[in-house]
C-alpha cells in the first residue's frame, strides 16, 4: 500500500472505532492497488508493443519493470500479452 493510502486509513481508524470496517477498507485498498499495478504493467507492454515514446507516459508506467520473459517478447508478443 502506498504511504498516502496508509495515512488515510490511519486517519479513518483514529476517528471511527470500528475495527471490522477498517480491516475491510484496508483489504479493499490493497486489492485496488494490485489492480492498478496490473493496469500499469499492461500499459507498459502496450507502450513497448506499439513503439510509443515511453517519456510521454506517467511515471507509474515508466517505472514498471517487465519480467525478463515479457521483456524478451517481440512487439507483437507484447501487444498480445497486454490483453491476456
Amino acid at each position: 500500500m502506498r504511504p498516502k493510502d496508509e495515512r488515510t486509513l490511519e486517519d479513518i481508524k483514529q476517528y471511527h472505532d470500528n475495527a471490522n470496517s477498517y480491516k475491510e477498507l484496508k483489504e479493499a485498498m490493497n486489492e485496488s492497488v494490485k489492480l492498478m499495478d496490473v493496469e500499469y504493467y499492461a500499459a507498459r507492454l502496450a507502450v513497448e508493443g506499439y513503439g510509443f515514446d515511453l517519456q510521454a507516459y506517467p511515471e507509474a508506467v515508466r517505472n514498471v519493470v517487465l519480467s525478463a520473459e515479457d521483456d524478451a517478447l517481440s512487439e507483437e508478443g507484447k501487444k498480445i500479452k497486454r490483453v491476456s
